[in-house]
């Protein structure tokens, strides 16, 4: 319950307090009781009072501590003096001094500022403007790169080298360590790169890689040495490198002469499937979809897993029989698996894909087969992975496919004696 001979004290005391500062908030009550003459002793004890101090009274008995007040002094009352401001300067007025920075010191090797892709001008000519997230290019020709350094570029004592690195453990005995001097031209047939254009603290470089290059990431370091003196960058992701296989090129394995087919077979993004049996065949469209985001880092993850020697994974045909095995989940806990059951009910029936998009993405994201799969969506997959790594490919679907197990050309049916048939291993479908 409220003491109200202590209410009754409060409410004078504010107003008092409100009458003598101007009604200043939270004023301090130990400054109104002083002015009424009243002592802390006088005060009733038990009761809380909102003094705008820190207040400790744990007890009604114990003698009430009060701290200092925290707020600084109340400005003086009375009307404010405008400051005093200086008459401005009679006469010109001196600009500031200009301070120039630092001319940048020559007798230092280059620093390597930006390292600039040029995707407008190697995309259309490596048939990769498609692909958005990766500066691509494909093996047997020439594309260019921009160098933007700390400072002017003097070509006759600075010296360019433009390494390529592959793997983890990059070596020059394996093709996976690739130190380039920047000359005056490329080389035809080899890893080679030419200053194409110098202009102050720019530099265009033209780089060409063989025709039977190691496909997949390379990262990409600029070295620059004067007077013995060297400059590394750093090597980062946005410098990466992705070569693919060529089929424009006529030096390339997987080279194609038809335009047409090469439109089909490397650059179209969608088709259709066949699926059914000899007698009920069944059509849907296909999004194979090679160029969306995403898709290429999961290609390339598969190339890692596929376990493939670096020499090898110049090779379409080591890749493409790689690939094959890691669509299926029952290699290397490949991308997805298969069920003829007619029980879906722990994933995805097959009928119910349209693309191969969702399925590889899926697979990136949880790295663990994709439920469920059957033969034409292995094909769409498949097709989708090799496009997109360069080799020309594209889905069949075959009906009334003989399965001969005892490699005998034929398909053999056998009987007993009685004329029942008996099972074999041999089977069309």
């Amino acid at each position: 319950m409220i003491d109200v001979e202590a209410w009754q004290v409060w409410q004078d005391d504010l107003q008092q307090n409100n009458r003598s500062h101007l009604a200043r908030p939270n004023l301090s009550h130990s400054s109104a009781h002083l002015q009424t003459g009243r002592t802390m002793a006088e005060r009733p004890r038990g009761f809380a009072f909102d003094t705008g101090r820190r207040v400790r009274r744990p007890y009604a008995n114990f003698p009430m501590i009060i701290e200092s007040p925290w707020w600084p002094p109340l400005p003086p009352v009375g009307p404010v003096e405008p400051p005093i401001v200086p008459p401005p300067p009679v006469g010109p007025v001196e600009p500031p001094p200009i301070v120039t920075p630092p001319p940048k010191p020559t007798d230092r090797p280059l620093t390597l500022g930006n390292f600039i892709f040029h995707v407008n001008e190697n995309g259309p000519a490596h048939h990769a403007e498609e692909f958005l997230e990766n500066n691509v290019v494909r093996r047997g020709q020439p594309f260019s790169v921009g160098l933007l350094f700390d400072r002017e570029v003097d070509l006759e004592k600075d010296k360019l080298l433009i390494e390529f690195q592959y793997g983890n453990n990059p070596l020059p005995s394996k093709d996976t360590l690739l130190r380039l001097p920047v000359g005056d031209a490329l080389k035809e047939g080899e890893w080679s790169a030419a200053v194409e254009k110098a202009d102050g603290q720019n530099v265009k470089v033209s780089i060409t890689s063989p025709a039977n290059a190691i496909v997949g990431r390379y990262h990409v370091v600029v070295e620059t040495e004067l007077a013995g003196e060297r400059s590394r960058s750093r090597k980062v992701d946005i410098r990466n490198v992705v070569v693919l296989f060529n089929p424009w090129c006529k030096d390339d394995l997987t080279y194609l002469d038809d335009n047409t087919k090469l439109e089909e077979y490397v650059l179209n993004e969608y088709g259709c499937q066949f699926f059914g049996n000899y007698y009920r065949i069944g059509k849907r469209g296909w999004n194979f979809g090679q160029f969306e985001p995403g898709i290429p880092d999961v290609v390339l993850l598969l190339l890692e897993k596929s376990g493939l020697g670096p020499q090898s994974r110049g090779s379409a045909v080591s890749v493409s029989r790689a690939m094959s095995k890691l669509v299926n989940s029952a290699d290397e806990n490949g991308v997805l698996e298969g069920n003829w059951s007619g029980d879906y009910s722990w994933g995805t029936p097959p009928t119910g894909w349209n693309g191969s998009v969702d399925i590889l993405r899926q697979w990136g994201t949880e790295r663990r087969p994709v439920r469920y799969g059957q033969c034409w969506v292995f094909s769409g997959v498949l097709t989708t992975v090799l496009r997109c790594l360069g080799i020309p490919a594209r889905s069949i679907t075959n009906f009334q496919s003989a399965h001969d197990t005892d490699v005998s050309m034929t398909i053999d049916n056998y009987f007993n004696k009685l004329g029942y048939p008996v099972d074999s291993e041999d089977s069309v479908w």
